[in-house]
């Protein structure tokens, strides 16, 4: 609109994933439609909704302000946001270059979880995260971030509230959770580039990473992590990537309907369905491979494999799942235009 105010807004498909009076909603962890029912018409929600203001964008600083549904500000891994979560509130978000090797970013967000009208306290979550970027010389790379989230009355976001669609937590046989969530969250990253490589086109980076996260509102499983190495960076012609990752990440190390979906474990007696199936969230551990291959800018090809299995067997009324470990592959072209 002007040189420093935007709007967005932006239409996503979906299935229908609410429960009670909230059953038309759209699942927040995915926008994928499933084909089904005898040709069913498909759902259509909105899927962003906002506007931005950028008041300071000179003299190496930036800095914005974002209200409404907003693509996700803050750069934590689908260990604790799934990929497809776009938030609800507001979000102030900049950066500082230092000088031309060395910047800061940071994000301060608070987001609205519910609305309910039986209760004064509403369920919100609020969060900061600050990242540091370094670029030492044309080979060496690194990143060293920090951050914490808060939800604000979890009790509110019961089964009989919230769709509920990953698993994990600990709760109460009425699907209230029983513990707070505001963990701890570090991680880290160093990018090392050969200048080529057999079968690449252009420049190899070889990155390490990882991420860590501590909930000091629950007393245990409330500690999750993952590490993992990737090689080369798809995106463009003729270019590829080849990454594997272990994570760990305990019940109650985070609220389990913002973790990844594609994470999941095999469930026999899933608490909130009387269907065995697959299901992400938290109290999950296992391995990603993934590799992709781009065939031009805008063309390529992926497939991912997840081996997993739950952490605690036994985390609902005592019963142990007699089958919990599960082989998830998926095989996707992503065609961006």
């Amino acid at each position: 609109m002007l040189d420093d105010l935007e709007v967005g807004f932006r239409l996503g498909s979906g299935d229908a994933k609410g429960i009670g009076s909230q059953s038309a909603a759209g699942n927040s962890v995915s926008a994928n439609t499933t084909m089904q029912d005898n040709f069913s018409r498909k759902m259509v929600y909105i899927d962003a909704a906002y506007g931005k203001w950028t008041p300071i964008n000179s003299g190496g600083w930036l800095l914005a302000a974002t209200v409404g549904k907003m693509d996700n500000p803050f750069s934590f891994t689908p260990m604790v946001f799934d990929p497809d979560i776009v938030p609800e509130g507001a979000a102030l978000t900049g950066g500082y270059t230092i000088n031309d090797k060395h910047s800061l970013a940071f994000t301060g967000a608070a987001f609205v979880m519910d609305e309910n009208s039986g209760s004064t306290h509403d369920p919100f979550m609020y969060g900061g995260q600050v990242t540091w970027n370094a670029l030492w010389n044309a080979k060496w790379a690194s990143s060293l971030g920090v951050g914490a989230l808060a939800i604000a009355s979890p009790a509110q976001l019961s089964t009989a509230n919230v769709p509920y669609i990953n698993q994990g937590n600990t709760r109460d046989g009425n699907g209230i959770l029983l513990n707070n969530y505001t963990p701890l969250i570090a991680d880290a990253s160093a990018t090392y580039t050969l200048d080529s490589f057999p079968l690449y086109n252009g420049a190899f980076p070889i990155k390490v990473a990882g991420e860590y996260l501590h909930n000091p509102g629950a007393t245990k499983q409330n500690n999750g992590y993952w590490a993992g190495v990737t090689f080369g960076k798809s995106g463009h012609k003729k270019t590829w990537e080849l990454s594997y990752r272990y994570e760990y990440l305990e019940a109650d190390a985070w609220y389990d309907q913002m973790a990844d979906d594609d994470h999941g474990a095999f469930y026999q007696n899933p608490p909130s369905s009387g269907s065995a199936g697959y299901f992400g969230g938290t109290n999950i551990k296992g391995h990603l491979i993934k590799a992709t291959y781009s065939f031009t800018d805008s063309l390529s090809f992926t497939t991912t494999c997840f081996i997993n299995d739950l952490i605690n067997q036994t985390v609902y009324n005592n019963v142990p799942e007699p089958k919990s470990s599960a082989l998830h592959f998926m095989a996707d072209i992503m065609w961006k235009f």
